[in-house]
């Protein structure tokens, strides 16, 4: 298993579903938060909306606990 399936695996276990497969690229979305796709590249795991990019992580220090906590902190803001 390559780093690019490890994280997407860990974000699966999070409630992540993977919606679209490239060479390159893996999409992911959460039943709960509708608007934003995770996008895990070769080198960039990236949460964007349709209007701007969210978050981003190198793909070699992802850390999901934070990735996932920074989301809900930011829908929590756009909540509001």
């Amino acid at each position: 298993m390559d780093l690019q399936d490890s994280v997407v695996k860990e974000l699966k276990q999070r409630g992540c579903e993977v919606v679209r497969r490239t060479s390159a690229l893996v999409f992911l979305v959460h039943p709960e938060s509708p608007g934003i796709m995770v996008r895990v590249g070769t080198v960039f795991v990236v949460a964007e909306t349709s209007e701007a990019e969210i978050l981003r992580q190198r793909l070699d220090r992802f850390d999901a606990a934070s990735f996932v906590s920074q989301l809900r902190a930011y829908e929590i803001g756009r909540a509001r």
